[in-house]
C-alpha cells in the first residue's frame, strides 16, 4: 500500500512497502520532464522490487492506481490547508489594518 509523508515540497516523499526507488533512473528523476528514454531496469514505473527486479506487469496498474489514488488525496489535503491559510491570514490583516 503506498503512502505519502507528511510533508510537502522538496521534503515530500512517496513511499512503497516492498518497493524501492529505481537504481537506474533514480525513482523516474533521471527520465527527464519529456521522458527521452525508458528506463527497462523498472519499466519506467520509476521503483523495482525489493530484489532489484522490474515490477511485473499484472502488478504495475495496481501500483499505479494506489499511488494516484493517494497523490489526490494528498492534494486535496494541501488544497485544503492552503485555504485555511489563506482565509486565517486575510483575517489578520484585516485586524492589523
Amino acid at each position: 500500500m503506498s503512502r505519502v509523508a507528511k510533508k510537502v515540497g522538496p521534503d515530500l516523499v512517496i513511499k512503497h512497502p516492498g518497493l524501492k526507488p529505481c537504481t537506474s533512473c533514480n525513482g523516474g528523476v533521471g527520465q527527464g520532464a519529456v521522458h527521452e528514454y525508458t528506463c527497462a531496469a523498472c519499466n519506467a514505473l520509476g521503483w523495482q522490487m525489493p530484489n532489484g527486479d522490474p515490477i511485473p506487469e499484472d502488478q504495475a496498474n495496481d501500483i499505479l492506481a494506489r499511488l494516484a489514488h493517494s497523490l489526490d488525496r494528498r492534494n486535496s489535503e494541501l488544497e485544503s490547508e492552503n485555504r485555511k491559510l489563506r482565509s486565517s491570514t486575510l483575517h489578520l490583516g484585516s485586524k492589523i489594518d
